[in-house]
């Protein structure tokens, strides 16, 4: 039981998550942040790897619940940095459903799909942040004077809200 709540900060469930979820706020740049949200589900990953018995039923629905729920919050936050975290938990939790759970190695990679997008978009980010001020969608000031940034960025976000052909 003790490695399956383990699991579940790793692989976000709520309210385990907020672990997570303040761990990743209290770093202080966006570099530590976007690598942060590389390794952290790969612990979770392999911590699965290691649950000796199968996974309750319970869970899923439980998964289900906390992606929706993060999902949910999605819609009201305008800070691309706050969005992204939030976005990585949600995603994060749909590992739990995944049928590839015991596949480690497939499993690794359907969660890489939702982190490198994740960590893409914190870097840029801080990357926004440091040329304008902040990452905030209320901003005055738009992206068209950066056209290598608001491509990146439109990039990252159609990557990470899995359009085709994203890996999500």
């Amino acid at each position: 039981m003790a490695k399956l709540l383990a699991a579940a900060c790793f692989l976000p469930l709520f309210p385990l998550s907020v672990v997570f979820n303040a761990l990743l706020a209290r770093l202080p740049t966006p570099g530590l942040r976007g690598l942060m949200l590389l390794l952290w589900p790969g612990a979770g990953v392999v911590l699965l790897k290691e649950l000796a018995s199968p996974i309750p039923e319970f869970v899923a629905p439980w998964a289900l619940a906390t992606a929706a729920l993060y999902a949910l919050r999605l819609i009201t936050v305008r800070d691309l940095e706050l969005w992204t975290g939030l976005f990585a938990t949600s995603a994060y939790a749909l590992a739990w459903l995944a049928p590839l759970r015991d596949e480690p190695l497939r499993l690794g990679a359907f969660v890489a799909g939702f982190a490198l997008p994740a960590a893409g978009l914190m870097l840029t980010a801080g990357a926004i942040g440091h040329r304008l001020g902040a990452a905030y969608a209320g901003l005055p000031a738009t992206l068209g004077g950066t056209p290598r940034l608001a491509l990146l960025l439109t990039l990252l976000l159609l990557a990470a809200v899995a359009t085709p052909p994203a890996p999500g």
